[in-house]
């Protein structure tokens, strides 16, 4: 049996993100497992939250945390000097202050327990005054975690499982609101303490997955944008500065309960944003599900961390980047191959359903009729009913009255005299109101059947006719044929309507006895024959009469019963609806179950199966389809037809019956819905047996590895980090591995695997993925997880591009938001691509004033220390071609002579400063200066704050030469000028900058800065007895 070693885990969300993420992710992992034995599994999942609310409750795609670490409610304002006790002492350390030396955090925003509001700091104060007080309830979760070390855990789905001797724990956290940027540094020390009081014989491993701002753009105000960026740089400027192995860190909580953390604060930190093809999100939820699959990625399994997957990287992590910064950071991303079982089925009982409508819309034709056929079975329908008077329907309401009120045959001897009487008797047999009110009885009779005698009637034949229509063409073609149908019935009408109107029986009488009266013996004897036609004719004459005036009280009735308000017009129009709705019932139904066969997600599916990047991939793989299941359309018809309650006989009518039913039964449910699900719960069952294939059945059909090599290359290639982290880099090419999680299906073990992982290792080789990893357990066979990570990143502009954005807001917002910085003593603390040292900004400002660096047109902004031409042939063409000349610097200072006599000699032309519409004169000026002698790698920037960010950070080459002659000169200048002298200077000149107004942020941001340098070089003077600025690095 194999065995799988596995680390035991602990997974703490901070804050609504992480709290979010890690129900979710335990609701993935728990639906893995059987739930005789989740209690088994052995991971914990802690949450710590300043909403109460949220943190507890649970929404459907989550299970509860095992502990909720609440963090608000009433607190009192601690720190305060007047305060002798030990808590106020413990927050005195940290607590930041403003200008005026006061509190900028008002603890009674946490009572409510709604959240920390945005605001960094006040996350901070709520773990700091709450937490302390639960690190025992967390430490017990600790301890059973460690006690399942080194022991067998359980046998599950034919792998055995054993834990490690090492824990695993996982912090997951936001940047970007209140509560997780604010405590996630402390609770980050809390983990080191469990770990050292519960488990101190034990390795652990503690992880940091932290999420950017990009990953809410499109949920999060606009204006607020701002704000997030800014305090996602504050998290990582703490959070670089912290991570060093050779600074201490201690962390106090009021309750005696300080931590002190020696080296690293976290093992690995994970950023996730939203970038490339596996990461984009529309909405928090599907943010939080895709963050959860990638920490059941990472951790490999149900059952805890598998031993292999966290890889430290510790030949990469904490190397110096040539770009700045070290690298400490990584960054995953992931997709899916899943033919989920939930989901599969569903789809494919969606496109066997969708048939099925498309059956019942359609009939066998599958497609429209033409008008040929509608026309035919329209006239077929409606031919009862037409001619008028002479329609057939006429002939069969008055049935045997035509011939017991017309003559029978008469012979040639009956003379005309008796014929007169049996005419008399006939005409005089029945009265016109008896013969009326007879046949009226009678249309009605015929019209609408007799129950007793069994017949349906007329209405009855034409109904099921109209209905046999349905079984025949569907309802679209019911729908064209009884259209065309209600038309010929209108003709129909008019064709009654405009029937002549005869004589009475009576008058036809009168006129064919006068006739034969005038036949005399005289004219039988002499004119036999004449006398014999006339005889005929009067016959004649007396039986059309009677004809005609019968059709006419027929035609009467029809009109009456056939054609009047609840005749065939009202029958038609009845199930002309009655198949419109149905139609419409099942078009809307058809589209509703396209539109799940396509891409619906079963409702039974995990919260793994709902995320957008899973199971959509394999589509666009060769030799790869969904399920094919033709000609199940009418099968399922047919079985849903059988577990119907309608009790109409006829298919098309039952059909009908059926469909308009779910208007009354679908409640609140639109009807199509309900009557989607219900035709899909028929398909369901032809369909069981056939979305059942293992994944790598599916991705492998013939074996063919070709095939197989030629997808995962596709899928691997555009497989990104959802941090955006620099791959391109020809010189530093981030460290990665690729992870492939496998199923081995029920018995441990699948025919394909080697293949698999044969062609995964040769692409993943191709691609240069340093480090492809395969791990076969015993999971759901349909699914099958890679997962991409980039470890050992720096924070610099180069590596991690985003940093420059959320870096600008930080200098922006950090002026005006005094919630940004948690820590008084780390808030003069540089953060990634802000200084190369603390210095580098004080040389900037003093440049500027004095003239060091340049303002020329079109605010561009130049080195003014002469430079001198490097021979080295290596460096020819580039911009380190030109370096600032120490020699000619040094020997410009020696000896302490007045600055008249040597700066003019170091600097090139003018320098005079231009911001908005003011002029602001430097803090000294010669008009002696040298000539323009500039070359391109002289301008520093466009715009003074980027010119600003591009010194700081050397963007394009190395600054450390400019800045060094800078400091070289400075110094010289305040040792030849004299103290008084450039307190003077520098004290007007940073009146003259403080007065310039400009609505531009940046510059205005800028303005600040560079006033709050030249503050800093006044104090340093008073203080240090010089600018405070590094010292000179000269090679």
């Amino acid at each position: 049996m194999p065995t799988v070693t596995v680390n035991p885990t602990l997974v703490v969300g901070v804050g609504g993100t992480g709290c979010h993420v890690a129900k979710m992710l335990r609701k993935m992992i728990e639906q893995d497992v059987d739930p005789e034995d989740r209690d088994r599994i052995p991971m914990r999942f802690i949450g710590i939250d300043t909403d109460l609310k949220d943190a507890n409750e649970i929404k459907g795609e989550e299970a509860p945390l095992h502990f909720v670490m609440e963090i608000a409610g009433r607190a009192r304002a601690l720190g305060g000097e007047d305060d002798n006790s030990r808590a106020s002492a413990s927050f005195r350390k940290w607590l930041p202050k403003n200008k005026a030396g006061e509190f900028v955090m008002d603890p009674a925003h946490l009572s409510k327990g709604e959240g920390a509001g945005g605001k960094r700091l006040l996350g901070r104060y709520g773990f700091k005054y709450f937490a302390p007080f639960q690190f025992d309830a967390v430490q017990r979760h600790v301890e059973a975690l460690r006690d399942v070390c080194n022991n067998p855990i359980m046998e599950w789905k034919g792998v055995e499982f054993v834990a490690s001797d090492r824990l695993e724990v996982f912090v997951v956290c936001s940047m970007a609101g209140g509560t997780g940027s604010g405590a996630f540094l402390d609770a980050l020390a809390m983990c080191h303490r469990l770990c050292d009081r519960a488990a101190p014989g034990l390795a652990r491993g503690i992880h940091l997955v932290i999420v950017t701002p990009s990953a809410f753009e499109h949920v999060i105000n606009a204006k607020n944008k701002s704000v997030h960026k800014a305090t996602a740089f504050a998290c990582l400027k703490d959070l670089d500065n912290l991570m060093s192995d050779s600074v201490s860190k201690t962390f106090e909580f009021h309750n005696a309960q300080d931590v002190t953390v020696e080296g690293r604060l976290a093992d690995d930190v994970f950023l996730i944003g939203r970038h490339g093809s596996t990461g984009t999100v529309t909405e928090l939820s599907e943010l939080f599900r895709i963050m959860a699959i990638q920490l059941y990625g990472m951790i490999g399994s149900p059952m805890g961390t598998a031993f292999d997957t966290i890889n430290n990287n510790n030949a990469t992590l904490d190397q110096a980047d040539t770009a700045g910064g070290k690298k400490r950071y990584s960054a995953f991303g992931l997709v899916g191959l899943d033919y989920d079982l939930a989901t599969r089925h569903y789809r494919a009982e969606s496109s066997v359903a969708q048939s099925a409508a498309n059956f019942i819309r359609w009939g066998e034709a599958g497609a429209a009729l033409d008008e040929e056929t509608v026309l035919a079975e329209a006239s077929l329908l409606t031919k009862p009913y037409r001619n008028g008077s002479a329609s057939p329907r006429v002939s069969e309401l008055l049935g045997a009255r035509e011939s017991a009120l017309t003559l029978p045959s008469v012979s040639e001897e009956e003379v005309p005299k008796d014929i007169v009487e049996r005419i008399r008797t006939l005409s005089g047999s029945r009265t016109e109101a008896d013969l009326q009110a007879e046949l009226r009885t009678e249309g009605e009779r015929r019209w609408k059947g007799v129950v007793k005698e069994k017949t349906t009637g007329w209405r009855g034949e034409f109904e099921a006719t109209a209905y046999d229509l349905v079984s025949r063409f569907g309802t679209q073609g019911a729908r064209a044929i009884l259209a065309k149908a209600e038309e010929l019935l209108r003709e129909a009408k008019e064709e009654l309507e405009d029937r002549s109107v005869s004589s009475t029986i009576s008058a036809a009488a009168d006129d064919a006895m006068a006739r034969l009266n005038r036949i005399g013996l005289f004219m039988r004897m002499t004119q036999a024959e004449r006398a014999n036609l006339d005889k005929l004719a009067a016959i004649e004459v007396y039986d059309n009469g009677v004809r005609s005036h019968l059709r006419e009280i027929a035609s009467a009735v029809m009109m009456e019963t056939v054609f009047g308000p609840t005749g065939i017009s009202a029958a038609l129009s009845t199930i002309a609806e009655g198949i419109r709705t149905a139609d419409d019932i099942a078009g809307r139904a058809g589209d509703e179950l396209s539109r799940r066969s396509a891409e619906g997600v079963s409702p039974s599916s995990t919260a793994l199966d709902r995320s957008g990047v899973i199971y959509d991939v394999v589509r666009d793989w060769d030799g790869v389809s969904p399920t094919e299941l033709p000609g199940r359309g009418r099968e399922c018809y047919r079985t849903w037809m059988a577990g119907t309650s309608a009790k109409a006989a006829e298919p098309g009518r039952r059909t009908v019956e059926a469909l308009s039913g779910y208007y009354t039964a679908g409640g609140k449910r639109a009807p199509h819905l309900v009557f989607a699900d219900a035709l899909a719960a028929q398909a369901g069952v032809l369909v069981k047996d056939e979305t059942t294939e293992h994944i790598l059945d599916v991705i492998m059909p013939n074996d063919e590895s070709g095939t197989l090599r030629k997808n995962l290359f596709n899928t691997l290639k555009r497989l990104t980090p959802l941090a955006l982290a620099d791959q391109l880099d020809p010189d530093e090419y981030p460290y990665s591995t690729t992870l492939a999680l496998v199923p081995t299906g029920e018995n441990g073990v699948h025919p394909k695997q080697d293949e698999f992982s044969r062609t995964f290792s040769s692409v993943c080789s191709e691609l240069k993925h340093s480090q492809p990893g395969i791990s076969f357990f015993g999971g759901r066979p349909n699914r099958l997880l890679m997962a991409k990570w980039i470890l050992g990143f720096a924070l610099n502009d180069r590596a991690f591009p985003p940093l420059v954005e959320l870096r600008e807001n930080y200098i922006v917002e950090s002026k005006r938001n005094a919630f940004l910085d948690v820590d008084a003593r780390w808030m003069d603390q540089p953060g990634p691509g802000m200084s190369n040292d603390g210095g580098r900004r004080l040389v900037w400002a003093l440049g500027l004033a004095y003239g060091l660096i340049a303002q020329d047109k079109g605010s561009r902004y130049y080195n003014n220390l002469r430079t001198l031409q490097n021979r080295n042939p290596e460096v020819k063409g580039t911009l380190e071609e030109h370096e600032v000349d120490a020699d000619l610097i040094l020997k410009a200072i020696k000896g302490k002579r007045p600055v008249a006599e040597w700066l003019p000699s170091l600097m090139q032309g003018s320098c005079a400063q231009r911001l908005g519409n003011r002029d602001v004169p430097l803090a000294y000026t010669s008009d002696k200066l040298g000539p323009v002698e500039r070359n391109k790698r002289d301008l520093i920037g466009t715009g003074r704050a980027e010119a600003f960010e591009g010194f700081l950070r050397n963007v394009g080459e190395d600054y450390g030469d400019v800045e060094t002659g800078m400091v070289l000169v400075l110094n010289a200048y305040l040792d030849s000028r004299g103290h008084g002298e450039v307190v003077a200077e520098l004290e007007a000149y940073r009146n003259r900058l403080a007065a310039v107004k400009t609505p531009d942020e940046r510059m205005a941001a800028q303005i600040e800065d560079e006033v709050s340098m030249i503050g800093l070089a006044l104090e340093n003077i008073a203080t240090k007895d010089g600018f405070g600025l590094p010292d000179p690095q000269i090679v």
